[in-house]
């Protein structure tokens, strides 16, 4: 199954760093989405938590009287499995924008092992795309919000995991339009 994902996190050093959202959505193969969505937040570690830094807080706007409300890790993998088992007993194909930041989050919260179970390593990331697409002489910005503006994708006001990811899945329809055409 092939599916959109996106995280949040409380700043860009995976080593002292947490994710703190996570969203997965179901497509279908024409990368339509298939209704099936799993979002969640992720209560961080206390040092995780009080590490936090501001310029991450403007991004995703999530509070960390929110955050201490959250399930913890533990109960997130659990229901993600549970979620990920009820759909398929094929491994999720990964859709991202700069997937590569949000795997390496995914797989501190879940482990190598359990990553390597639950996804595949063939990853689409539009990112990557967009690179491809630079090199034969179209500019394209490289960040989410620029390049569905680029292409008047509508963006919303919120930035979240779900949304983002969302976004990711319509802008890498419309890419794929692009290569067609080439």
């Amino acid at each position: 199954m092939i599916c959109a994902i996106d995280t949040e996190t409380t700043g860009l050093n995976e080593t002292c760093c947490e994710m703190i959202e996570l969203a997965i959505v179901g497509l279908n193969k024409d990368f339509s989405f298939n209704g099936h969505c799993y979002t969640t937040r992720i209560r961080p570690s206390p040092i995780a938590l009080q590490l936090m830094s501001p310029e991450a807080f403007e991004i995703h706007r999530i509070t960390k009287e929110e955050l201490l409300m959250a399930p913890t890790a533990a109960q997130v993998r659990t229901s993600l499995l549970i979620w990920k088992r009820e759909l398929t007993d094929e491994k999720i194909f990964p859709l991202g924008h700069n997937y590569i930041f949000d795997r390496t989050y995914i797989r501190k919260f879940m482990g190598i092992e359990l990553y390597d179970e639950t996804f595949d390593y063939h990853i689409r990331d539009t990112t990557n795309l967009i690179t491809a697409i630079t090199d034969m002489g179209s500019h394209i910005p490289r960040n989410l919000r620029k390049a569905c503006a680029h292409f008047n994708i509508p963006t919303q006001d919120v930035h979240d995991a779900e949304g983002d990811a969302r976004l990711t899945a319509i802008l890498y329809k419309t890419l794929i339009g692009l290569i067609k055409l080439v």
